[in-house]
């Protein structure tokens, strides 16, 4: 629950200076997870055999 409420306050941050774009989003998202786990979000979805994105941009 941790995580989704800093990624809920993180998101607003990044609202609050003009990111609004989802790709915006999503290269944000990416370069995050790539420091925290060394590959690509696409990378680890096609590591774990992940067929659908369970984060959302809302």
């Amino acid at each position: 629950m941790l995580g989704q409420e800093a990624g809920n306050k993180l998101i607003g941050y990044w609202r609050s200076h003009d990111i609004k774009e989802a790709y915006e989003f999503a290269i944000l998202t990416n370069l995050i997870h790539q420091e925290w786990t060394g590959i690509s979000f696409k990378d680890h979805k096609n590591l774990k055999e992940l067929k659908t994105n369970f984060y959302c941009f809302s």
